[in-house]
């Protein structure tokens, strides 16, 4: 149990006095926040018929002033609105403004509270939540369960998919779901009608497995909305919504009750096309799914007691109908993870997110490089490392003290795997160069022989020569990427048409060298006295603190996505970055900056 505060009985002292609304219970303390009621003032006469007054129940955070406050209501009439929670979570309002956009003072802050909700009630009351040209807004589909959760979707639409769509409002078929690689979520993987497939979202193995699927059954609407903006919320105003639609509910329904079960669920797929803004045309399909408890087929479908012949299809349908009219839906939590939604977040571009790529070496610099690259979409990355993950790495690396003892390339695949359904992300245990070509190396070399673009982080001469003969002798792309001690400078050599990456290296470091560059050879590779101790022989170690590494590697990605993204030039290109030294003093300029680019033939 919380106590009053005394912010928050000045606060309501204050409101009360102003004459703002009427105080309709006193301030009391619950076990999450403090609360009182008010009635809340309602123009009339208004279009949704709202009486003159309303009541809520305002929810103060144990920290008020810090916090946002609620707003609940507690008459019916205020039901369905656009900007407001769910019933069965209350059906709280959700304000316009943010909570840093009222005042910090505990008396203004309330005050402005309780003003916004008037304001919203006032735009409830005349169909004002939503005005033409904002952003359309989805129903709230939440609902609360005690069972098992059911499991989210996860789907892949766009404004491309959508054509196909658009003539299938109001039809009916099946859908394949597969399983998410990295967590419970459900994906379909196909769309089918008796004449075939519909839709079939590019989905890699490293998103889902393909191989791994099961059925359920889908439902096209022309809208999700069933009562001024909310959803159906049992199975009987679905079917309502269909028949006012032209949208066959029931068959779909029984035909899903017959599926195998997910976990005590059955799934039925209820999709409609939404626009951008209020009053604009569709941009996609958007896809929720409706998770039928097991419990529930069974009494639909099972043979009354004491009655022996087999029933009809009429009947079991009608059978179904008296058992799930009044049941309530459970939506399950639904995320569209396909085309422009993952491309405002921030993808390569497409020149760049459509090569096949292999990283050899997958230490300090590797791992970031291979994380920004996968979360950018790119649509193959092969990994090969054949060290494997030891504490001491865990400083400056991406992976966990969990993935101690196993192979770098490998986990990292694993981490990486299920961010982006269109990214196949695989790891070999492999050190490069490889051996010969025989069963046990066929796929290894199948990916390499595919590739577009070799990228090299091993800092191994070995490695980084057999790469740049690699790309030499079958003209593919080829970037080598290392940092000097203590992460001063990175540099990026890509190879050319006629000039391969290795000789992009030497004429830079002659360059270096010989004083045509604006560092010096000494500053471009220090000596490195630093040794790790312990017993044995004792053996260099490279110094470099990974937050530097990471900021170094982090401003190197965009370019190397330009390298990866234009056309494939004559020449090679050499670009080395530097880090600005911070100090007590603060970062004067850039914290890294390009300081050479040159191409070289």
């Amino acid at each position: 149990m919380t106590m009053i505060s005394d912010a928050a009985r000045a606060a309501v002292d204050h409101l009360r006095q102003s004459g703002l609304v009427t105080i309709t219970a006193d301030l009391e303390a619950g076990s999450d926040f403090m609360t009182f009621g008010c009635a809340l003032p309602v123009p009339e006469p208004n279009g949704e018929g709202l009486p003159g007054q309303v009541i809520f129940e305002v929810r103060l955070p144990v920290a008020f002033p810090l916090g946002k406050v609620a707003f609940v209501p507690k008459d019916a009439c205020l039901d369905g609105f656009p900007h407001q929670a769910s019933r069965g979570l209350g059906g709280a309002l959700c304000l316009l403004l943010s909570e840093s956009e009222y005042p910090w003072d505990p008396n203004g802050r309330l005050v402005a509270y309780v003003r916004s909700a008037i304001e919203w009630v006032a735009d409830a009351a005349n169909s004002q939540l939503l005005k033409e040209g904002q952003p359309w807004e989805l129903p709230d589909f939440r609902t609360p369960t005690g069972a098992v959760p059911a499991r989210p979707l996860l789907f892949s639409e766009s404004a491309e998919s959508l054509a196909g769509w658009s003539a299938r409002i109001g039809q009916a078929g099946s859908a394949d779901l597969g399983y998410h690689t990295r967590s419970r979520a459900i994906v379909p993987i196909r769309f089918s009608t008796s004449g075939g497939t519909v839709y079939a979202p590019k989905v890699s193995p490293s998103f889902c497995d393909p191989g791994k699927t099961s059925p359920c059954e889908w439902l096209l609407f022309p809208s999700f909305i069933f009562a001024r903006h909310r959803p159906p919320r049992t199975f009987g105003e679905l079917v309502e919504l269909g028949s006012t639609t032209g949208v066959g509910v029931w068959a779909s329904v029984r035909k899903a009750l017959k599926r195998p079960q997910l976990d005590g669920y059955h799934y039925l797929l209820i999709g409609a096309p939404i626009p951008r803004v209020v009053g604009g045309e569709p941009v996609e399909i958007h896809w929720q799914a409706i998770a039928i408890p097991a419990k529930t087929a069974t009494a639909c479908t099972e043979q009354p007691k004491g009655f022996r012949p087999k029933i009809s299809n009429g009947e079991q349908r009608d059978r179904a109908v008296a058992l799930l009219k009044d049941k309530d839906i459970q939506w399950s939590e639904s995320i569209n993870v396909g085309g422009e939604r993952m491309r405002v977040r921030g993808l390569l571009q497409a020149e760049a997110r459509d090569k096949r790529v292999c990283l050899v070496g997958c230490g300090a610099i590797g791992s970031v490089l291979a994380e920004h690259l996968v979360r950018g979409g790119t649509h193959e990355v092969v990994l090969f490392d054949n060290d494997l993950v030891e504490l001491q790495n865990l400083t400056r690396h991406t992976l966990a003290a969990t993935d101690i003892g196993q192979n770098k390339a490998v986990a990292l695949a694993a981490r990486l795997k299920g961010i982006h359904p269109e990214s196949t992300v695989i790891g070999f245990a492999a050190g490069i160069p490889l051996g010969e070509r025989d069963k046990s190396t066929a796929g290894m070399y199948e990916r390499i022989d595919g590739a577009d673009v070799l990228i090299e982080c091993s800092t191994n001469e070995s490695v980084f020569r057999w790469a740049s003969l690699v790309g030499r002798e079958n003209g593919k792309r080829v970037i080598h990427v290392y940092a000097n001690a203590h992460a001063r400078m990175l540099t990026v050599c890509c190879s050319g048409r006629h000039a391969s990456c290795g000789a992009v290296a030497r004429i830079l470091y002659a360059d270096i060298r010989e004083g045509r560059a604006p560092f010096s050879w000494d500053d471009y590779d220090p000596l490195v006295p630093e040794v790790e101790p312990g017993a044995g022989c004792w053996h260099p170690t490279f110094p470099a603190r990974g937050y530097d590494l990471a900021a170094l590697v982090s401003a190197a990605t965009p370019v190397i996505e330009g390298l990866m993204a234009r056309e494939f030039p004559s020449r090679g290109t050499a670009i080395v970055l530097r880090r600005t030294e911070t100090t007590g003093a603060g970062v004067t300029g850039p914290l890294v900056e390009i300081v050479f680019v040159r191409d070289y033939r």
